[in-house]
């Protein structure tokens, strides 16, 4: 991404990533990192709610199927907790449309498999 995007953001933003997926987590966290973000991962809701209680993030990025708490009801959750926390929910063959997550209080959603380029564009979107 160009410096006009990064312009926009402030350097010391926070983002959670949460998804089963390990690897993705830590894929999104490394290039987010290389971004200027500050960022934690989690593996599912019940651990992105820890991690909330002690990395105050200004950004969640979720994906929707997970073990232990999915995506929709960690949203209701932060909903509640955490109102001024925008989420976006990623997915990967969830019934849920961009529609309906929107309807339901997320900030963004994106598909998977996504470019880094769509990703980057849509934080920027979230943030500002």
């Amino acid at each position: 991404m160009g410096p006009d995007l990064l312009k926009c953001w402030r350097v010391e933003a926070k983002i959670l990533v949460v998804d089963d997926e390990d690897f993705l987590v830590e894929i999104i966290r490394e290039k987010l990192e290389l971004e200027g973000f500050q960022t934690e991962g989690a593996g599912n809701g019940v651990e992105a709610l820890e991690r909330l209680s002690t990395f105050h993030a200004d950004l969640m990025i979720s994906g929707i199927r997970m073990p232990v708490m999915e995506g929709v009801p960690l949203l209701r959750r932060c909903q509640d907790d955490y109102p001024d926390l925008p989420v976006i929910l990623m997915t990967a063959g969830s019934s849920l449309t961009e529609q309906e997550a929107i309807k339901i209080g997320a900030a963004g959603f994106i598909s998977k498999p996504f470019s880094w380029d769509d990703l980057l564009k849509l934080i920027k979107s979230v943030m500002t």
